[in-house]
């Protein structure tokens, strides 16, 4: 935990400035070398027949163009610090640094014993055929979050899980890795990059901004997007659906997984419609009532 905290709070750090400054330029970035200052002071074209005549000309012809090799650095050394990051850079910067800003909320920095929950993922998602996938799983002391994923790069998954949410219902192992099998499968799917995303953050990645103004707007309105879908929009019932027969097909033909999802959805059910700290769950995820009579086995007609 202690070093989570760390490298959470250096990567946070590193965003700020990025965010909050724009204008990171050190004091060796617009520094003058000494070559430059030496060739300042110098005029080489009014003392050229002086040089031609002792055969000086090449040798301060070389000095000229090793002195405009460094000013060249110089000038793009200063600009390159004012790129922008691309967007696999971006996604899980800008997620580290809402954690941080919500921790009060989320209340991730707390004291918890090894569950075996990323072992028993990484094992679940081997027998499904997904090897060397990298993940973190985050556990909440919170129920504000019942599960989630954040954007964290190409192929790489970061995903929330309520400690309180899952003992409220005593989920098993199984259950639990088919709960972030979901948000495994949202996650591939891009859904909340398209919800929180925007034309003008869009156009932002990779460029410079060297000499100009960026709109810090764009970054507070993206905060405000999180938000949003984490706490009160969530996902449609067409991603809903999509999400829920996408693992209905791939659970098929593996009884005990598909026993497990479908137990999971159900206990889910009857948590939200018993327990008001999760009344708000179906607002997120629309609604395990409803998945499970996407999935449910039909019967066969009679004859």
């Amino acid at each position: 935990m202690i070093v989570y905290r760390i490298l959470i709070k250096s990567k946070l750090f590193l965003l700020l400035v990025f965010l909050c400054s724009f204008v990171v330029v050190t004091s060796h970035g617009d520094e003058v070398s000494r070559i430059e200052r030496e060739a300042e002071l110098i005029d080489f074209q009014s003392i050229r027949d002086v040089l031609k005549s002792d055969n000086l000309e090449e040798e301060v012809e070389k000095r000229v163009e090793e002195v405009q090799e460094v000013r060249q650095e110089r000038v793009d050394r200063t600009r390159n610090l004012y790129n922008i990051p691309s967007e696999e850079d971006f996604w899980p910067f800008f997620s580290e640094y809402w954690l941080v800003s919500n921790q009060t909320v989320l209340k991730w920095d707390f004291r918890k014993p090894d569950y075996g929950i990323e072992e028993s993922f990484k094992k679940f998602l081997e027998d499904l055929g997904h090897y060397e996938v990298e993940f973190r799983i985050l556990l909440l002391d919170s129920p504000n979050i019942t599960h989630a994923y954040l954007p964290a790069g190409p192929n790489r998954y970061l995903f929330l899980l309520s400690v309180p949410f899952i003992r409220s219902m005593d989920l098993t192992r199984l259950e639990i890795s088919t709960l972030l099998y979901e948000n495994f499968i949202r996650a591939k799917s891009r859904f909340f990059e398209q919800k929180v995303s925007s034309e003008k953050l869009q156009a932002l990645f990779g460029g410079n901004f060297h000499g100009e103004k960026i709109n810090m707007e764009i970054f507070s309105q993206l905060k405000r997007n999180y938000d949003k879908v984490l706490f009160e929009d969530g996902y449609t019932f067409q991603e809903q659906f999509q999400v829920t027969k996408q693992l209905d097909n791939t659970f098929k033909g593996r009884e005990n997984i598909w026993n497990a999802y479908y137990s999971l959805l159900g206990k889910i059910d009857n948590l939200i419609k018993t327990n008001f700290l999760y009344t708000h769950y179906s607002q997120i995820y629309p609604s395990p009532e409803l998945q499970k009579g996407w999935i449910r086995p039909k019967r066969a007609r009679e004859f």
